[in-house]
């Protein structure tokens, strides 16, 4: 296991893990992605950000969905997500042995100069509600620099516990208003890299600025002995 400074991270409210994981798994998830777009569009890719697969996904906004929707409707995502590479980690960060795996575990497809599903600053524990002591696993599976949209994080900013999102922008997206005089820490990351983050620290993602997709994954873990919100599908036990 990757040495882990978990006073740092109660501190800070973040981890992030280099090299946590490998391309063998990611392999499983990528062939499942690749086999949906070739069985959609009748066309084959050599690789998820194929040039020609990010101006095709680029451009048609159903395609984007579909794959999307169907990826999650797999076993490949959460099989990755319950690898023990990540559980352990998990389990260690927040100090109980019996750990879960929420069900709800979003794939984001953040096509270039695309700002829809912008992500406003805001904690997850908003969305994820539950117990407070839940943590996300945050996988980008490309390097993931300023240009791709690295997250960012207000270190600390989890200490103060769940906040009023009290601002609405894009309609379904809300932020706290009183948050902008923290510091902000940009956290760019290599392919295999995870960030782990506390469901209240305050992030958010920058533009993706490159010329390719910013593909993520974010999976949700809690000790068994916490409660979960319903919107976040089932509890996943660990072996």
């Amino acid at each position: 296991m990757p040495m882990i400074d978990i006073t740092s991270f109660k501190a800070n409210g973040f981890a992030m893990i280099r090299g946590a994981l490998c391309d063998f798994d990611f392999a499983p998830l990528e062939a499942r992605f690749l086999g949906l777009a070739k069985e959609r569009t009748g066309e084959s890719y050599s690789a998820m950000n194929d040039p020609a697969l990010v101006s095709r996904i680029s451009g048609d906004h159903n395609l984007e969905m579909y794959l999307y929707e169907e990826t999650r409707n797999h076993p490949e995502l959460v099989e990755l997500s319950q690898s023990k590479k990540l559980t352990s980690i998990a389990a260690l960060l927040l100090g109980d042995e019996e750990v879960v795996l929420l069900e709800k575990i979003p794939f984001r497809i953040d096509c270039p100069m695309v700002l829809r599903e912008l992500a406003v600053w805001h904690q997850d524990h908003f969305y994820v509600k539950g117990d407070v002591n839940i943590i996300t696993a945050w996988i980008p599976m490309q390097e993931t620099t300023f240009r791709e949209g690295c997250l960012m994080v207000m270190p600390g900013s989890h200490v103060d516990g769940s906040i009023p999102h009290d601002v609405n922008v894009l309609e379904k997206k809300y932020y706290p208003s009183d948050i902008f005089t923290r510091d902000v820490r940009y956290i760019e990351m290599q392919r295999g890299d995870v960030l782990f983050f506390h469901s209240c620290l305050l992030h958010s993602s920058g533009n993706n600025i490159s010329d390719i997709i910013r593909f993520s994954i974010q999976a949700r873990f809690l000790p068994a002995r916490c409660e979960s919100d319903t919107i976040m599908g089932k509890r996943i036990k660990l072996s």
